[in-house]
């Protein structure tokens, strides 16, 4: 199990890359895998209250997340 996230979302917060991977990766939705080499950044969530409680992880950077076509959800996440 990998953790993605979408490329203008990583170059929007500015995210260092920490290195590449050449993974085969079957996507949401998709019918075949698809071998691919990924940038790897690193993404640090804290706790809003206490940022001393954080956890930092390493996602991989796609174009899609998904396969299919969902709709956005309706809630709007504003930066704090």
């Amino acid at each position: 199990m990998r953790t993605f996230i979408l490329k203008e979302v990583s170059q929007e917060l500015k995210l260092p890359i920490v290195r590449n991977e050449t993974l085969s990766v079957y996507s949401f939705g998709a019918d075949e895998a698809q071998e691919k080499i990924y940038d790897v950044v690193k993404i640090r969530l804290e706790n809003r209250d206490q940022p001393s409680l954080n956890i930092e992880i390493e996602t991989l950077v796609t174009d899609k997340i998904s396969a299919t076509n969902l709709p956005a959800p309706e809630t709007n996440i504003t930066k704090v």
